[in-house]
């Protein structure tokens, strides 16, 4: 049985993917998975509607926990197991530039970054994919918005009728999701009856410089291996998993 660690930021770029990997990896009868969520990782989870796959991936048995910021406090005192070597690797996907910035200086302050922390203080492989790497600009996906240019504003709105969370609001008479109360169920979606609500939509964005020396910088670390794509991210986790139970 191979335990592994996966540190989980506030990045909604390359997240979905992850979540695809790691569902896949968890399904192997020979691993399991611990899950470390920020406060901001949490509040993505939520907002791109993944908490239900997450349960599937880490489903509360041992070594198989969700382990967020709220409950384990400050001090993280759960990334100790990662001092002791008790996990055969540990993944942080998404890494967000700010996670990307304390790696880059030492600061474990969060619950990921002291796992990470941790992790190198025992020799455990550190695999991180951060959002922002080169200048091209990269395609990112968008949670629940409404495009107020469609919008009708109507005054029975069926999008916001079938939120069970109360996430649309009328803003200057057309609808607006607020993020903050979204769960990511995406009823509003099918029940809008102009296509006003989207999910999924993909835009460019270019990162900035300070950004992407910070992930640049994280080659100098010993122990902790950069990754481009989460293509990469899944060969390079199974490889290590096959080793490590050969």
């Amino acid at each position: 049985m191979a335990f592994i660690a996966w540190g989980v930021t506030g990045a909604g770029h390359f997240l979905c993917e992850t979540f695809s990997i790691m569902e896949q990896i968890a399904a192997k009868s020979n691993s399991k998975v611990t899950t470390f969520l920020t406060k901001a990782g949490a509040e993505v989870i939520r907002i791109y509607g993944l908490r239900d796959t997450l349960r599937r991936i880490s489903s509360g048995g041992y070594y198989s926990e969700i382990i967020t910021q709220e409950n384990d406090g400050w001090s993280s005192p759960s990334t100790g197991r990662l001092s002791k070597g008790a996990y055969r690797l540990l993944v942080v996907s998404p890494a967000s530039a700010n996670t990307v910035a304390k790696l880059r200086y030492g600061i474990a302050d969060t619950l990921v970054t002291s796992a990470v922390s941790q992790a190198l203080r025992s020799d455990t492989p550190v695999l991180v994919l951060p959002t922002d790497q080169s200048l091209e600009l990269v395609q990112t996906t968008l949670p629940c918005r409404v495009n107020r240019e469609l919008c009708k504003g109507c005054e029975h709105c069926s999008a916001s009728e079938a939120c069970q969370v109360g996430a649309l609001e009328r803003v200057e008479g057309r609808m607006k999701v607020q993020l903050s109360k979204c769960i990511g169920c995406c009823r509003c979606l099918t029940s809008c009856p102009v296509g006003a609500v989207t999910f999924g939509e993909k835009i460019r964005i270019k990162p900035r410089l300070t950004d992407m020396e910070n992930a640049a910088a994280l080659n100098n670390i010993a122990g902790l291996t950069i990754l481009r794509s989460p293509e990469e991210l899944k060969e390079k986790v199974l490889r290590i998993l096959e080793g490590s139970l050969s």
